[in-house]
């Protein structure tokens, strides 16, 4: 909060103003007198002229002024605040890599043969996996080396090589 400046106007001191005269050009006449006189004291002809017409014209200087202010005086007024809102929090996390559902084992088609589970057969068993589970989203079908793995792994628990659709040979 600052308080209100207190200013005054200061102005330099000015020359004094510029003056002109301006007068008509004057209008006068020559009088004589109207009777001839034949005497050494006669009246003498006379200029007349009529009252002069002058104007006087000032130019007056111009003002050079400045302001001039007190330096200006501030304080903070702070206040803690009374009514602050509760932040909203949310914890968000990711899905773990493993949390994908596991593809039902497709059932095999009739014609189908049972092969061991080699590239070439694994990826067939991916397409044919795909055509059967359209509505998945694809964050939730695994890769194709997830799948590799999960094969293996069946393998292993099994003791017998898992069954592959056979791809071409």
């Amino acid at each position: 909060m600052c308080e209100r400046p207190k200013c005054q106007v200061h102005c330099e001191e000015t020359p004094c103003a510029a003056c002109k005269i301006h007068c008509d050009k004057p209008q006068c006449n020559v009088r004589c007198p109207k009777d001839l006189c034949e005497s050494n004291d006669c009246p003498k002809c006379e200029t007349v002229c009529a009252p002069a017409k002058c104007r006087t014209a000032c130019t007056a200087p111009n003002a050079v002024c400045t302001p001039m202010c007190e330096e200006t005086k501030c304080d903070w007024k702070c206040k803690k605040p009374t009514l602050c809102p509760r932040p909203k929090c949310e914890l968000v996390c990711e899905k773990p890599a493993c949390a994908y559902k596991k593809p039902e084992p497709a059932a095999p088609a009739v014609n189908a043969s049972c092969c061991a589970c080699t590239q070439a057969n694994i990826k067939a068993s991916m397409i044919q996996a795909s055509e059967q589970t359209q509505d998945l989203n694809a964050e939730d079908m695994p890769s194709f080396l997830e799948l590799t793995h999960h094969f293996k792994f069946q393998a292993q628990e099994q003791g017998a090589p898992a069954c592959c659709a056979c791809g071409a040979q």
